[in-house]
């Protein structure tokens, strides 16, 4: 088995490329490291992402992103694999791969491969886990731009606090499969995977490869109705709450007043309106 490795040399909690190598030597792959840096230029990365039999993406959600999008804009008929070792690895968590290097490498090798969805942001642009936008958007732009430190819960901690004390609401219009919503909202998740925020699941019952987005949306609440409705979240049960807007589509057109921060796999990205949609079973990935 052909295996080529992306990975971030730059990332403080990346695997160094020895251990990267020696994991998949020693379930009998060939391995093939190729760095997501600037000295690797496009055309390369769709060449190596179609020339292997699984392209793994050893890092967090944002290098899944990229790995992902490669495959399904190259057409390759790879398999996509995880090595979890970011800050939050949600998408590992969806598909049951853990952040150890061996395991994960294990998996990689001897797993099984399983149709993926993906969700198409923009031309040539995909998102494997989640598109969040609101309170979580915000804090994704908060840790990006203003509260970045060493140690990574810490910065979700302050980049959390910096976003709580303003606490913005936003006029949402959301049409899904051509029917129209029009929300005011604190949060809004666009799923494939079902966690956020290092095992948050906020989209208890989405499914990689049931063809659908699932829309969830946390409208504005009273003080103490949030203040109960947050364990609910935590729990994952908070989708049958009054205050929580949720269903299933294939395609959306979403726009807000004012314009809504959004997090793509938990990377900032321009706010106002989007297009989005499934691209159902649009490559495979590697599982237990």
């Amino acid at each position: 088995m052909k295996i080529t490795v992306l990975y971030n040399p730059d990332s403080g909690t990346a695997p160094e490329e020895e251990g990267l190598r020696t994991a998949f030597e020693k379930f009998g792959a060939d391995v093939e490291l190729l760095p997501l840096s600037g000295t690797t230029d496009a055309e390369t990365l769709h060449c190596r992402a179609r020339e292997c039999d699984v392209f793994v993406a050893a890092g967090g959600d944002g290098t899944v992103s990229t790995a992902a999008g490669l495959l399904a804009s190259s057409g390759s008929r790879a398999a996509l694999g995880v090595v979890p070792s970011g800050t939050c690895n949600d998408f590992s968590r969806t598909i049951r791969v853990p952040a150890d290097l061996d395991e994960s490498a294990r998996i990689v090798v001897r797993g099984r491969s399983v149709p993926l969805d993906l969700i198409a942001v923009s031309e040539g642009r995909f998102a494997v886990n989640q598109i969040n936008g609101g309170f979580s958007g915000a804090v994704a732009h908060e840790l990006e731009f203003g509260a970045k430190s060493g140690w990574q819960p810490l910065s979700y901690a302050r980049a959390t606090a910096a976003v709580l004390r303003e606490m913005p609401e936003y006029d949402l219009r959301l049409t899904a499969d051509g029917e129209t919503t029009e929300l005011r909202v604190l949060n809004l998740t666009i799923a494939n995977g079902r966690f956020a925020a290092g095992g948050v699941p906020t989209a208890p019952l989405a499914e990689i490869s049931d063809g659908l987005l699932d829309v969830v949306a946390i409208e504005k609440v009273p003080g103490q109705a949030l203040v109960r409705l947050l364990p609910r979240i935590l729990r994952g049960g908070h989708l049958e709450d009054e205050h929580v807007f949720y269903r299933r589509a294939r395609r959306l057109e979403l726009g807000s007043e004012p314009g809504i921060p959004l997090s793509v796999d938990g990377e900032p990205t321009e706010t106002g309106f989007a297009e989005l949609e499934v691209r159902p079973s649009c490559i495979s990935v590697r599982v237990p």
